[in-house]
């Protein structure tokens, strides 16, 4: 009997630490998880004199799918965004939910801020051929966009995530106001 409740809260265990490091919406990082990694990666890069790249990522006119068809298929949307960011990423890429229709990659050993901007435009390209199939429907949800904010580490001024993070969110910013579905590397 002890070793079966032993074994119980074993599982339990392991059930909350991974839904407390996974989104319940899209399966990627929750935003405290991904923080703890990015850190993680910024410790190493400072210590191996290398580099980390943190792309922040809005979907374009999200609100307006919501509006339109309803948070479960906007959440339904969500999900196969986050599939697609995935499968544009290395495995030792972490890509979370950085809330809302919010997005953030961290990426280790990031060879340039050019490198880093490639990547996000091959993101960006990406997110238009997903495709939605709207559950009863006869109708798709198509023709996404999604606007992207670089910034790598090291670069002066940033010594922390939380800065790498104010830089991107500066560069998300400029894309969305200049016209959105585009990439911004954040200024030197």
């Amino acid at each position: 009997m002890i070793a079966l409740v032993a074994l119980h809260r074993g599982l339990l265990l392991t059930q909350f630490q991974r839904d407390a490091r996974t989104d319940v919406t899209t399966g990627l990082a929750t935003k405290r998880w991904w923080r703890t990694v990015a850190e993680r990666y910024l410790e190493r890069a400072r210590a191996n004199q290398d580099s980390v790249g943190v792309l922040l990522l809005d979907l374009d006119h999200f609100k307006a799918i919501n509006d339109t068809y309803g948070h479960p298929t906007g959440d339904l949307v969500l999900r196969e965004i986050a599939l697609s960011l995935r499968d544009e990423v290395r495995e030792q890429d972490v890509c979370g939910r950085w809330g809302g229709e919010e997005f953030a990659i961290a990426l280790p050993d990031i060879p340039s801020a050019e490198h880093l901007g490639h990547i996000a435009d091959r993101i960006r390209r990406r997110i238009p051929q997903v495709i939605v199939t709207l559950p009863g429907q006869d109708s798709v949800i198509s023709d996404l966009t999604v606007s992207i904010g670089c910034a790598l580490y090291p670069a002066e001024h940033l010594t922390s995530v939380d800065d790498v993070l104010v830089a991107a969110d500066a560069a998300l910013y400029r894309a969305k106001q200049a016209g959105r579905n585009r990439v911004e590397l954040a200024s030197a």
